[in-house]
């Protein structure tokens, strides 16, 4: 839950930075308010980089150019290492494509299980399960734009 946190408090830090950013810039440039011309410069490149990388990042969101990974929270219970594979079940949003059950490797990272997705488009469902020591762990479906996915012990 921390994490979640921890993302959610940057989200909202960076997008109040981009905004007040574009208010004073854009408040500059149109002389409603007198911002000395190096600042002006320097807020207005500022500007740009942000919205440049705004637009590069969400079209690698959107077009998975990257694979998505994903880290297990795990309510009840942890699997005891590492190792192994998780199945994911990929239920595509188009309705001309067909679900597609996959094998993937789960990895620790920092003290967490994850698990990068594969040719995972914008919309789709993805329910993964987890088998290890005869313990079963299942996700409910979710978007996995969301970067984690809680694990219930079945």
């Amino acid at each position: 839950m921390a994490k979640r946190e921890l993302a959610r408090t940057l989200f909202w830090t960076f997008l109040g930075i981009f905004v007040v950013t574009a208010a004073v810039t854009l408040l500059g440039v149109t002389s409603v308010v007198t911002v000395p011309k190096t600042y002006l410069t320097a807020l207005f490149t500022a500007l740009i980089l942000e919205v440049v990388g705004s637009i590069i990042a969400l079209f690698r969101l959107v077009f998975g150019l990257t694979p998505l990974r994903m880290a297990l929270d795990f309510v009840q219970d942890r699997p005891a290492h590492g190792l192994g594979t998780c199945t994911c079940t990929i239920k595509p949003s188009h309705p001309g494509k067909r679900e597609r059950t996959q094998q993937v490797n789960l990895v620790m990272e920092a003290g967490a299980l994850v698990v990068t997705l594969p040719d995972v488009g914008p919309g789709d469902s993805v329910e993964l399960e987890v088998s290890q020591d005869g313990k079963i762990w299942r996700s409910d479906p979710l978007n996995p734009f969301l970067s984690h996915a809680d694990m219930h012990l079945m």
